[in-house]
């Protein structure tokens, strides 16, 4: 019931498949999901204690606990809303005899996140104290209430804000969120297919260059700042649109033996420029960590990051 190579969103028929992964072999964990692994390698390349936060939700239950060991050993500052009606998010990472990867996700607790979780003192205080305010669009099926209340909150605070059109069904289905959400966005991120799925909701024709350059040019709350649209094409080069110019980066290619998991390598991309971006540094700088940071995530299983970063 596993496509080999492939992800799979678990079924019930998976249901005992995360236990019997403990059971029978020895597991090693990390801190997943899209958002959080963004945040895992903001923190991961800039080092210090606390560089980054991440606001989440999880279930009561023995991977919520694993889930804030894993967090904490990396140097997260974190707020896990936990709730008792679903489980820990989690993602089986299987590799097999053939050295195929083969991923198994049950969302579980991970996908929503009410508005009125963010009201704690805790959570207050972290977004009051960040100068960027980073979400993926995984959030937007059930959570969008949420992201859009931080969206309007980063536009009050004149904050940076940051969105992750994360998959092109995202977008297709739920454009009139998007739509809404775009006007605060400062950075919009995306791959090569997001970007045809948003010409596609949209109307527009043109490649993805051309899409790059008509979001960037989409109507924004705030005009302190123009937006910056960032595009990966996998092997092929970064699109940076800005201003009505566009911007190509290539990427280094790695070779094919070096190849482990391409899963995360965006999220790893955007953890990378983030950091950058954090610094102060220029697009063309983020761009740089944001290839760097993707090569040494295609080449390690499952998302987990090599201890020490030495990205100079």
């Amino acid at each position: 019931g596993i496509e080999l190579g492939h992800a799979t969103l678990a079924e019930l028929r998976h249901k005992t498949m995360f236990d019997e992964v403990v059971e029978n072999y020895e597991p090693r964990y990390g801190a997943g999901g899209s958002a959080q692994h963004v945040v895992r390698v903001v923190q991961w390349i800039l080092g210090a204690p606390a560089s980054a936060a991440f606001i989440g939700q999880i279930g009561t239950d023995e991977y919520g606990e694993k889930l804030k060991r894993c967090a904490a050993s990396e140097g997260m500052f974190t707020h896990y809303h936990e709730v008792d009606d679903e489980g820990t998010g989690l993602c089986a990472a299987l590799v097999l005899d053939n050295e195929d990867i083969s991923l198994v996700a049950s969302l579980g607790a991970s996908c929503s996140l009410p508005t009125s979780a963010l009201s704690d003192t805790r959570p207050q205080e972290m977004i009051q104290t960040a100068k960027f305010v980073y979400c993926s669009g995984y959030f937007l099926p059930g959570a969008s209430e949420t992201v859009e209340f931080l969206g309007k909150t980063a536009v009050d605070a004149d904050k940076i804000f940051l969105l992750n059109l994360s998959a092109a069904f995202i977008v297709l289905h739920f454009h009139d969120v998007l739509t809404r959400l775009i006007p605060s966005c400062d950075f919009i991120f995306g791959n090569e297919d997001e970007a045809a799925a948003f010409g596609e909701a949209k109307g527009w024709e043109g490649g993805v260059e051309e899409i790059a350059l008509r979001i960037a040019g989409l109507p924004k709350a705030s005009g302190t700042r123009p937006r910056v649209a960032v595009f990966t094409q996998g092997a092929g080069s970064t699109i940076v649109a800005c201003q009505g110019h566009i911007t190509k980066y290539p990427v280094e290619r790695v070779p094919n033996e070096l190849l482990v998991d391409i899963n995360g390598a965006g999220d790893a991309f955007i953890g990378g420029f983030v950091s950058r971006l954090i610094l102060g540094e220029t697009l063309a700088e983020c761009v740089r960590a944001g290839h760097w940071c993707s090569r040494v995530n295609i080449q390690t299983v499952g998302t987990m990051l090599p201890r020490t970063c030495d990205f100079v």
